[in-house]
């Protein structure tokens, strides 16, 4: 029988966890499903059956994203899985044919995800668009170096207390860093604030503290451990950002002095974090970096159009798109106060492939390291241009996967 692709039905959601689950080597349990039920789309998930049966499955977040200068409306890619028994067939392609059509019938210019495996959404036209760092800090160098700003005082508060005081915190410091999702109330409640037991994995409950001056917050738990009668616990934080220095200073001092704590671990840190430069030894904290958020222009006219840039200039690009094998030609020109990206004939200053133009999108511009690479095409000025254009400070962060 013929493999029949179909957007999964509401009532399907167990079969749809349980084939996630198999690839993804987790047990679905009944409260973690009810609790992802939340923010599941099943109009816009793609399945795939063989004989009835669910074999594989995409799915796919309305988000809005923020890129340089303001924010769009984008789609999630997420929850990605084909079964052991069907890979190699090309259900993969099959369900991002589908998936990458209705984001174009639905009018969203850019698409995200964040990949399972960094070898796999290239060919797709996804490039990575930002640096994720896993920090370590053992807490005997906690110090700070003497240039670092005075720590704004911080206090904790309960997780019913941080569901009214976080979210505005965030959706301010957000605004300022590309590549962020909007997080609505669904949003918030099912990743940020549910705290399931599984969710603990042997540490303790989910705690929050806010910095006093009202612009910063952080997520963390607890891991006790000893060894010949002496602590040495963990601190695992799972999300803290702030807007000033001194809420910064204040949030990673709090954590790093926890009593009975031999280290603090982030995941999901900026590429360019202020902690690192705030201690006195930065060299003993361990900083391991990964690819970050993927995006790709699925309309590569309205997506450029659709952030600003750090510079005046004019481009002409071409791009090659290795999902579809399709050549877009635009004419760029941006600055500070926004951009118009229109299709053009006219010879390109610029030769690259959609995969790199993703990869520069957010604000971590490469174009010239990728030409020394020959993966991008154009003269010097060009490319320098380009650099200057779609560089953005901050660099793009994305503090969440999904």
């Amino acid at each position: 029988m013929a493999i029949v692709i179909r957007p999964a039905d509401p009532a399907e959601y167990s079969d749809f966890a349980q084939t996630m689950g198999r690839v993804f080597a987790w047990d679905p349990e009944p409260a973690g499903v009810e609790r992802f039920q939340t923010t599941w789309e099943p109009e816009r998930s793609h399945c795939a059956y063989d004989d009835g049966k669910m074999v594989a499955t995409l799915g796919t977040f309305s988000l809005t994203l923020t890129v340089p200068g303001g924010s769009i409306p984008a789609a999630g890619t997420t929850q990605v899985s084909v079964l052991p028994s069907h890979r190699r067939q090309g259900l993969l392609r099959k369900l991002m044919t589908a998936h990458l059509g209705e984001v174009a019938d639905r009018g969203e210019p850019v698409v995200a995800l964040w990949a399972s495996e960094s070898s796999i959404y290239g060919r797709f036209g996804f490039g990575a668009a930002s640096v994720s760092v896993e920090l370590k800090v053992p807490t005997q160098y906690r110090a700070f170096h003497r240039l670092a700003p005075e720590p704004s005082p911080v206090q904790l508060i309960s997780l019913e207390e941080a569901k009214e005081v976080v979210p505005p915190i965030h959706a301010r410091i957000a605004a300022a860093w590309s590549g962020m999702p909007v997080r609505r109330p669904n949003w918030w409640n099912a990743r940020w604030f549910s705290d399931l037991p599984s969710d603990r994995r042997g540490s303790s409950a989910l705690r929050v503290a806010v910095s006093k001056a009202g612009d910063g917050f952080v997520f963390y738990r607890q891991k006790s451990q000893w060894s010949g009668g002496n602590p040495g616990g963990e601190l695992i934080v799972t999300d803290l950002m702030a807007q000033s220095p001194e809420s910064w200073a204040g949030l990673w001092s709090f954590v790093l002095s926890h009593d009975l704590v031999g280290s603090v671990e982030a995941d999901l840190r900026p590429a360019e974090d202020p902690l690192l430069p705030m201690l006195a030894a930065p060299r003993r904290a361990a900083a391991v970096a990964s690819d970050g958020i993927w995006t790709r222009l699925n309309d590569t006219a309205g997506a450029l159009a659709a952030r600003k840039y750090a510079v005046d200039g004019e481009l002409v690009i071409e791009s090659h798109d290795p999902f579809d094998g399709s050549t877009k030609t635009v004419h760029l020109e941006g600055g500070p106060e926004g951009a118009t990206c229109l299709a053009t004939d006219r010879a390109p200053d610029l030769v690259i492939d959609a995969e790199d133009l993703g990869s520069a999108y957010l604000g971590w511009s490469r174009f010239r390291s990728l030409a020394r690479t020959g993966r991008v095409g154009g003269d010097q000025a060009a490319l320098t241009l380009a650099d200057a254009m779609f560089g953005w400070n901050p660099l793009p962060w994305c503090p969440e996967v999904f």
